[in-house]
């Protein structure tokens, strides 16, 4: 069996419906450390949605369009990169960019709110941002947490009966791994404060 055979029968063999919603999870979440113009995640530019990236990725990945290697790596992490790349694409597009001039951002300002208390807001993001950008760091590609991430993005509450009970684990391994995903991501949150 040559590759491309090998590659089309893990393809075929692949759970999608369970792939589809951890990419609809993932790349929501990945969408979210962006400010679309729209405003809303579901709608992010020129008229995509987090269903049409997903929808995208995986159409590409089973025609062969965007080619999988499984040499390189298993496939659910190779898709989460295809959105990735996707979801990075249209924040850089055209139609996502937008100037604002001085008076808009003014106006802005005034009918927000007070402007430390905005500039508090965006520090407040930015740190949700770093520690979410920690914690991915932290499960690089460690099987073991990265099935406890992935339960935690799906919606699971981060308590060890409820990661063990979504993953099929024990409490004791589940309670094991969030630790370990836990210090890891709080020293890389501290090494780059």
């Amino acid at each position: 069996m040559n590759l491309d055979q090998e590659i089309i029968r893990l393809l075929q063999e692949a759970d999608w419906a369970a792939i589809r919603k951890s990419l609809l999870a993932y790349t929501t979440w990945r969408a979210s450390n962006y400010r679309w113009n729209r405003g809303e995640i579901p709608e992010l530019t020129e008229g995509y949605t987090v269903e049409d990236v997903v929808q995208e990725v995986i159409l590409k990945a089973l025609s062969g369009v965007r080619r999988w290697d499984p040499a390189k790596g298993e496939l659910q992490p190779w898709l989460r990169a295809q959105c990735c790349s996707v979801i990075d694409a249209l924040a850089k597009s055209a139609p996502h960019r937008r100037e604002v001039s001085i008076l808009e951002r003014e106006n802005l300002a005034q009918s927000s709110s007070d402007p430390l208390e905005l500039l508090l807001e965006e520090e407040a993001e930015a740190q949700t941002r770093r520690k979410v950008k920690a914690f991915l760091q932290a499960v690089g590609e460690e099987t073991g947490l990265q099935e406890v991430l992935q339960a935690v993005m799906n919606g699971c509450e981060p308590w060890p009966r409820y990661i063990a009970h979504e993953t099929g684990i024990s409490v004791r391994d589940a309670d094991n791994r969030l630790k370990r995903l836990r210090r890891r991501a709080s020293r890389l949150t501290e090494d780059n404060a």
